[in-house]
């Protein structure tokens, strides 16, 4: 990486003095069965994992922070795979003055991606990706329900491999007017200009122009935005890649013992760029520049059959990513159901998983993987700050084409958290 990951701690030193802050602890030991997912010569492997989460939560009269993030170290003891120290997580510091009419920001967000989603999530297969941003807001309010604001941000996008390193500007105007104190409705532009590092990728551009309307429900909220996006980036059929629809639903409704949230959309982004995901799955990463037409959805669903003692949920996720600049398409879903029992001596949970991969291109290359994966597992606690866990999963990813048998990899997995504060 070409930039320090984590902020600077000199932002923070005048900002934390009464901020709310965690630190987490954690250790675990797996032993793995056919850890390299293999038929013909399966390797067993023991994994010791080691690392921890912090989170910072402030807000002032003229700044704030919130910072979440999680670091771990896997070691295979049987060098199946490289040591590898994994980050993930997001954190931001805003300055404002006491109207909030002027204001400066710097962001970051760091996440672990797959560069072969066929293979295992570990050593030289995760590629690292950090997205750091810096920019001033103007605010101004047009009248008692009208406010425009215009941020200017620059973004600065590193690879672990380097491979898919990039910078952008970016220039944004939006206006919202509050129809009521539960209705808004707005309109969006923006220029953003992209530098790849990359020789192959020439400088580019991308123009969106959206409405949105958001409204706070009896129990929950929801928010819409339709909009479409033109960029002069040269298309692998030798044109430009044009005008393209973009759109964006979130919806979070439930109460105390049922709830249901849906966020999902279609974005032409750059690498490094796109919305955050959190599925039930590692992301696709690059081994290059990427400009992509993603489409992603994350559905969740929650009900408690017993409060505080048997809950059900579903969820399901997809990603389909289709490369603009160079042909080639990753097509991931997943949906899963769990179950969590809570005994007078701890919680035991049951989760089932199919996940199906997908990728290919104009040429007629393509593979394709469906993976079942069951999982079981009991934990407790020991006074206020210590938990334990232990369990066991397995995994099927189909039949190998040459040996005719099924794919199947086991693993038994113990760990121990300490909430220190």
């Amino acid at each position: 990486m070409k930039t320090p990951l984590i902020f600077p701690v000199c932002f923070l030193l005048s900002s934390v003095a009464f901020a709310e802050i965690s630190l987490d602890l954690r250790a675990e030991l797996e032993q793995i069965e056919n850890a390299n997912r293999s038929v013909e010569s399966p390797v067993d492997d023991t994994r010791v994992s080691y690392g921890g989460s912090f989170a910072i939560t402030e807000e002032g009269s003229n700044s704030s922070v919130d910072l979440s993030y999680d670091l771990s170290r896997d070691e295979y003891l049987d060098k199946t795979f490289d040591t590898r120290t994994q980050t993930r997580g997001s954190g931001s510091l805003w300055f404002f003055n006491s109207s909030r009419t002027l204001n400066a920001f710097l962001e970051n967000r760091i996440s672990e991606t797959a560069i072969d989603v066929f293979a295992p999530d570990a050593g030289d297969n995760l590629n690292k990706v950090s997205t750091t941003s810096t920019g001033v807001q103007g605010r101004a309010r047009l009248s008692a329900r009208d406010t425009l604001s215009l941020t200017a941000a620059k973004f600065w996008v590193n690879s672990e491999n380097e491979l898919s390193d990039n910078n952008s500007d970016k220039l944004e105007l939006a206006w919202e007017r509050r129809l009521s104190t539960r209705t808004a409705f707005g309109l969006k532009a923006s220029h953003t200009a992209t530098m790849p590092d990359s020789p192959t990728v020439e400088d580019f551009a991308i123009q969106r122009w959206s409405v949105n309307a958001s409204r706070v429900l009896p129990s929950g909220n929801v928010s819409i935005e339709l909009g479409s996006a033109y960029s002069d980036a040269e298309h692998y059929n030798g044109q430009d890649v044009g005008q393209l629809d973009e759109y964006r639903l979130d919806l979070s409704v439930g109460e105390t013992r049922a709830n249901l949230t849906l966020n999902g959309g279609r974005e032409l982004v750059s690498t490094g760029m796109e919305q955050a995901s959190d599925g039930g799955f590692t992301q696709p990463g690059q081994e290059a520049f990427e400009l992509n037409l993603r489409d992603f959805y994350n559905a969740r669903f929650r009900y408690s059959f017993i409060p505080e003692r048997l809950d059900f949920s579903l969820f399901g996720d997809l990603v389909d990513e289709d490369n603009q600049i160079a042909p080639g398409y990753t097509y991931i879903k997943s949906a899963g159901a769990s179950l969590g029992i809570t005994l007078a001596s701890g919680v035991l949970s049951l989760g089932a998983d199919h996940i199906d991969r997908e990728e290919g291109d104009d040429a007629g290359i393509f593979r394709d993987q469906t993976e079942l994966r069951y999982s079981l597992s009991y934990s407790n606690t020991i006074g206020k700050n210590i938990g334990w866990r232990c369990g066991f999963e397995r995994s099927n990813f189909g039949e190998d084409p040459v040996a005719g048998e099924d794919i199947v990899s086991k693993s038994v997995l113990c760990g121990i958290d300490v909430a220190v504060f």
